[in-house]
């Protein structure tokens, strides 16, 4: 290949200045050989780092670690079908929560209960602020097994006002 570029090269020169080579065509025909040789050179080195770039993006991607099946973002999975990033313990689900087992559509944690509020609750389905202990309630309030409907802490007895009896006769 070098010798068809030299070849060119002198024909180039020669058809230039006129049909017979002389020393100068000559060397000036060697200094663009080895012109065009250092250019091709260069252009090869271009390339190949293109090349490198271009392999290294493509190895990036196909580096992704799968634990499960049939997914399409970049998440890790534990055998769960899922569409946004999120971790996963067996459940299907969309927005971005953890999840113990339980379907859901809100940020929340939860412990085994269907909910749609941001609270922490134990078992029981309810609708306000609340924290509970085994009892349906509607109010701000803290109970401890009865149902009520004020403001009242209670022990085991329906009231409806702030009243302590001390002792009964």
């Amino acid at each position: 290949m070098a010798a068809v570029w030299m070849l060119v090269c002198v024909l180039t020169v020669c058809l230039a200045r006129d049909l017979c080579p002389n020393e100068i065509s000559l060397k000036k025909a060697v200094a663009l050989f080895r012109s065009m040789e250092s250019m091709l050179e260069r252009n090869a080195v271009e390339v190949q780092m293109a090349t490198n770039e271009v392999e290294a993006e493509a190895s990036r991607h196909q580096n992704v670690r799968h634990d499960g099946i049939n997914e399409t973002d970049n998440v890790r999975h534990n055998g769960v079908n899922d569409t946004d990033n999120v971790r996963h313990d067996g459940v299907n689900e969309t927005d971005n929560v953890r999840h113990d087992g339980v379907n859901e559509t809100d940020n929340v944690r939860h412990d085994g209960v269907n909910e749609t509020d941001n609270f922490l609750h134990d078992g029981v389905n309810e609708t306000d602020n609340v924290r509970h202990d085994g009892v349906n309630e509607t109010d701000n309030v803290r109970h401890d097994g009865v149902n009520e409907t004020d403001n009242v802490r209670h022990d085991g007895v329906n009231e409806t006002a702030i009243i302590e009896l001390l002792s009964l006769p």
